[in-house]
């Protein structure tokens, strides 16, 4: 957000939401210590708190994956913008996450049970016709895919040791193949040959 604010013209805004307090709390302080003017409120993106058509163009990032209604977020950025603005939202997408591992068929478990886990693990793929059905134009979608050979990142991102458990618990797989995957990966991480992908979608379109 500083980086925007320091793009906007003299007398313009740039403001920053988000659902949690405390996000918001440290967001704040960020911007004190940094002298930015970025603004930061606290509301919920699928009702905002703004006037019809008061912003020249928003932006989102990783946030529809986790809201309960992404089309009503949408619809509220939409009305937020002004005629000929620009909505831009980056949205990870987990039917694009993959580990390497001797047992694919456990692998293919995973990736579905990691994307599974968010409210919209899928959603990146998706906002090409979410923003055609919101009246959107010009709509643009590039599918972007990182490589990841750290074991270190993937277990952070998506709690994959714990996820592994919840999957067993679920009876998605029995604990002793399940175990040998994930040492499959951690002996492959020491070796340096650990490999994983996770993929997304940024989307652009105009409002007429």
């Amino acid at each position: 957000m500083r980086a925007l604010a320091a793009k906007v013209s003299p007398g313009g805004r740039a403001v920053g939401v988000d659902l949690s307090s405390r996000m918001i709390t440290a967001a704040r302080q960020r911007a004190r210590e940094s002298e930015s003017s970025v603004e930061f409120v606290q509301a919920d993106a699928q009702k905002l708190a703004f006037g019809d058509a008061c912003f020249d163009a928003v932006r989102g990032e990783r946030l529809l994956q986790h809201t309960p209604d992404p089309v009503a977020a949408l619809h509220e950025m939409v009305r937020i913008t002004k005629s000929g603005g620009r909505i831009v939202i980056w949205e990870g997408d987990l039917d694009l996450f993959v580990i390497d591992a001797p047992d694919y068929g456990t692998s293919r478990i995973m990736q579905r049970f990691v994307c599974d886990s968010f409210r919209n693990g899928g959603i990146g793929h998706q906002l090409y016709r979410f923003f055609i059905e919101c009246g959107l134009v010009d709509v643009y979608s590039m599918p972007l895919v990182g490589q990841f050979t750290n074991l270190a990142l993937i277990e952070s991102g998506f709690d994959l040791t714990a996820s592994v458990e919840r999957a067993v618990e679920q009876d998605l797989l029995q604990k002793a193949p399940a175990m040998r995957w994930l040492e499959s990966l951690r002996s492959a991480d020491r070796l340096g040959r650990f490999s994983s992908a996770v993929g997304g979608f940024i989307t652009f379109g105009r409002k007429t």
